[in-house]
């Protein structure tokens, strides 16, 4: 495959102290030939299945290595806020396989909802510098969503996955579950 560019013959013209322009410097030859590069993963060594049980790691010693997790939430009636860190992680390349199932009937309230929330922390406070939602379900009745995504994340600083449930009322029905494939490249 052959590309022509003229910043191609610019280039040729500097780097080797031309004073005319070849017609071959603005010529890029591209051979066809396959590298085999595969990336693996570091492999899963842990499994864990929340529901009220802390979720893996800590700020001070986030989780660095490739686990699968699964999350349950079952409410029936009155319920408080229900705010769990699924996992704390350590900076690196991240990639995540989530699958995520959402049912409610009950009483229906747009300002309520379940989240999936991403936050990055700081390491030495401890605080959220910043967070965005990878899932936001309001509370409607009737409602049944499936979430999937696949995401690489290369990260920086520490981060975790956090679940959020709003409150809910006499008569609603509110089941949610979360399985959650985290696989560390480096």
């Amino acid at each position: 495959m052959k590309f022509t560019n003229d910043r191609l013959q610019q280039f040729a013209r500097i780097s080797k102290l031309q004073i005319e322009a070849d017609k071959r410097d603005s010529i890029m030859e591209v051979r066809p030939t396959l590298s085999s590069v595969i990336e693996l993963s570091d492999p899963i060594r842990a499994f864990f299945l929340q529901g009220a049980a802390p979720g893996p790691g800590t700020l001070a010693d986030p989780i660095t290595e490739s686990f699968a997790q699964t999350d349950l939430l079952d409410r029936t009636g009155v319920g408080g806020a229900d705010n769990r860190d699924l996992a704390f992680f350590t900076p690196g390349l991240w990639n995540l396989n989530i699958w995520k199932t959402f049912s409610f009937t009950g009483t229906t309230n747009f300002a309520k909802f379940q989240r999936l929330r991403l936050s990055t922390l700081s390491a030495d406070l401890g605080s959220i510098v910043a967070s965005t939602d990878l899932m936001l379900t309001p509370y409607i009745t009737g409602t049944v969503r499936d979430f999937v995504r696949e995401i690489t994340l290369p990260m920086l600083a520490p981060w975790k996955l956090t679940a959020l449930a709003d409150v809910t009322v006499a008569l609603d029905e509110l089941h949610t579950a979360l399985s959650l494939i985290a696989r560390r490249f480096i």
